[in-house]
């Protein structure tokens, strides 16, 4: 083959693989706008063919998106198969025909109620709240309930020798007045009229309480109803007449410390009698720190 011929065919190729190339290119370019077509169809803006990754991982972030739809909506589908269409449409029906002033009247009760056992639901919870407090302190209350117990075991034991002791002392008082109350009642009123207290007389009841009459007075009053002084000077001769009805033939020695501090001076005079006649058969022994109460 000579050189012109070589060169000929040589050229002839390039002509053909040109041509195909440029074919090629049309094609690809045909695609790409193909491909831009479809980016545009989505709403894919596309400018260049580097834009072309982003745009498809759009389109397949879209496509997944349009998978998990669809899942969703197979889902619904079936979830509604199972609900009675008519019937819920015939309900919607039959509420839409009902009064607007019922409904409001019902929804009113409703609310009451509502309100009710919401205040039930309160009550139940604070109650509950109590007695989970009274559960919790059982075992204190059981404890201070066998303590109570024993106490009142204690109680009933002392209110039993309590009774034996007040029967005792009973028939003691009764024993006592039978004895002394009337002849120390008889000693006082003696000793009353030896001090020239003729309008004053004692008188002691059934419970072995002294009651008093004055010169003012029929009527007897309680002890305390006196003053202090005439308190004092009944005392003494109480205590004077108790000893005589007690001791009878022996004469023990009597202490009178400061026993007339409530005395005035008419008082004073008035006991110092008694005291002479009583130191003839008993030692007295008579204290005082007043120059006014001596009886020298």
């Amino acid at each position: 083959m000579t050189s012109t011929e070589s060169d000929i065919k040589l050229k002839q190729k390039l002509d053909e693989w040109t041509q195909k190339v440029n074919q090629k290119q049309k094609e690809l370019e045909a695609f790409k706008e193909h491909v831009f077509d479809v980016f545009r169809k989505y709403s894919v803006k596309v400018n260049s063919v580097s834009d072309v990754q982003v745009a498809y991982f759009l389109i397949n972030s879209h496509y997944e998106k349009h998978l998990a739809l669809n899942k969703k909506l197979n889902d619904v589908n079936f979830k509604l198969k199972n609900y009675d269409i008519k019937k819920i449409n015939s309900d919607l029906n039959s509420f839409a025909l009902l009064d607007e002033e019922e409904l409001n009247r019902n929804k009113s009760n409703v609310d009451i109620k509502n309100d009710e056992l919401i205040k039930k639901i309160t009550a139940l919870e604070k109650q509950i709240e109590a007695n989970e407090d009274l559960a919790s302190n059982l075992e204190n209350y059981k404890f201070e309930r066998d303590e109570l117990r024993t106490t009142m075991q204690n109680y009933e034991q002392k209110k039993e020798l309590l009774t034996i002791a007040r029967t005792l002392l009973e028939h003691a008082n009764q024993q006592l007045a039978a004895r002394y109350l009337t002849p120390l009642q008889n000693n006082v009123n003696d000793l009353l009229t030896k001090i020239k207290l003729e309008g004053y007389s004692v008188m002691f009841d059934g419970n072995s309480e002294m009651k008093l009459k004055d010169l003012d007075t029929n009527e007897y009053y309680d002890f305390a109803y006196y003053s202090a002084g005439s308190q004092d000077l009944i005392s003494v001769l109480v205590r004077v007449a108790l000893i005589d009805l007690v001791y009878q033939d022996l004469k023990p020695f009597i202490i009178l410390d400061d026993t007339f501090v409530n005395f005035d001076d008419k008082r004073i005079k008035l006991v110092r009698p008694l005291l002479e006649k009583l130191s003839q058969d008993n030692q007295i022994i008579y204290f005082t720190c007043s120059s006014s109460r001596d009886l020298r």
